[in-house]
């Protein structure tokens, strides 16, 4: 035993065995060690306090790493050089949108002799820019010593766009150019999401084949606000040739882009090319989710192409996908506008369908009344036809 042997313990010693808790998670462990020096005698330093500090900002409980903060100063211990314990505890205020008591921790930084860094700032200012207070951001950009870096100019102007302030944005975009501080690809991403936001896409496509001249490689970021532009103003083909463009050049994308495409042909009316999407976002390697399908049944249903929604009820089964009660409700209605009354029957009593929903039934009661069956409503559903 360490304690009780010839071997006495020091503060290395301990900070080893706190450290080790802490890589482990075993928070109840780190704490009891930090006790257990306290009663050797042996005074914890900065390093035993930020490891603590750094645990309980990585399970979010930021309040008690404030009280670390305060137990150190308590102590006699200053954080001194070392940005990175208040850091810590600046970014776990700024998490839960606490920006108040974040600034609290740069005082009380400034108060210790300790320097705050970019990072500091950086954080801070991304925690002004979350709660839409892209001005007090761009305030506290100007009063920081270190120089803004390009993450601090990302956030800022991000920020600003957000908060609908184009001038004060591009303002600090020529600012960036001027002052030879360099563009990030999420430099470029942000340009080009609010560009698509504000529907100028040939902009957007602009600052896309400007930011390859630079041989600044687009990412996911890039290609997949592309595809939500192009979405939004309609353009569908261009929206596909994007995607297209990625599974060339090897950039991954994600269902979610599929699935809005797939959205968008079907409200047009497009079925058949939501199929052919559908089937080439599989051959891709990207596995449909609930909502893939539930996009495409009801585009076919729509369509009136029943048959093959049903083909695809069962393929989502197949594969382990439990159709929810947006998929049966979908389903039912198609065949009901098919006049294929007795399968909606079927499918509303399916064993597996346990929670038809007001809209379900209402579904249901609609397409019994069209074909002239509305006597068998009560009986199917076992509800009272509130409409008679």
């Amino acid at each position: 035993m360490i304690l009780g042997g010839a071997v006495a313990p020091n503060v290395v010693i301990f900070n080893s065995v706190v450290n080790g808790f802490a890589r482990a998670g075993h928070l109840d462990g780190a704490l009891g060690t930090l006790r257990m020096m306290r009663k050797a005698g042996c005074n914890p330093d900065e390093v035993t306090y930020n490891t603590l500090i750094d645990v309980f900002h990585k399970l979010e409980r930021f309040d008690s790493a404030r009280e670390l903060l305060e137990q150190m100063w308590d102590s006699g211990i200053r954080p001194g050089v070392m940005a990175e314990t208040y850091n810590n505890v600046i970014a776990s205020f700024c998490e839960v949108c606490n920006v108040r008591k974040a600034k609290g921790i740069l005082e009380l930084m400034i108060d210790s002799g300790c320097k705050p860094d970019v990072v500091t700032y950086n954080t801070l200012i991304s925690g002004l820019c979350k709660l839409r207070r892209a001005d007090d951001a761009l305030q506290l950009m100007r009063e920081m010593e270190p120089a803004p870096n390009t993450i601090t100019y990302n956030t800022v102007i991000n920020g600003l766009w957000r908060s609908r302030k184009d001038t004060e944005a591009q303002a600090l975009l020529d600012e960036m150019i001027s002052v030879g501080c360099p563009f990030s690809v999420s430099t470029y991403n942000c340009v080009i999401a609010n560009l698509c936001r504000s529907r100028e896409m040939e902009k957007a496509v602009d600052v896309f084949l400007y930011m390859r001249k630079k041989k600044c490689e687009a990412d996911e970021v890039t290609f997949a606000t592309l595809v939500d532009g192009f979405l939004r103003d309609k353009r569908l083909e261009d929206a596909g040739g994007t995607l297209d463009w990625m599974a060339r050049a090897g950039i991954p994308s994600d269902v979610k882009s599929y699935t809005k495409l797939l959205n968008a042909l079907c409200d047009r009316g497009s079925a058949q090319k939501a199929c052919e999407i559908f089937n080439l976002m599989v051959d891709r390697g990207y596995a449909p989710t609930l909502v893939s399908y539930n996009v495409l049944l009801k585009g076919l249903c729509k369509a009136l192409r029943v048959e093959h929604a049903l083909v695809l009820f069962r393929e989502m089964q197949e594969r382990e996908i439990q159709p929810d009660v947006v998929s049966y409700t979908t389903v039912i209605k198609g065949l009901c506008a098919a006049r294929r009354i007795d399968e909606a029957i079927d499918l509303f009593r399916d064993p597996s369908f346990l929670e038809p929903n007001d809209i379900t039934h209402e579904t249901l009661r609609i397409g019994l009344e069209k074909s002239g069956r509305l006597e068998d409503y009560s009986s199917v559903t076992g509800r009272k036809d509130q409409n008679a």
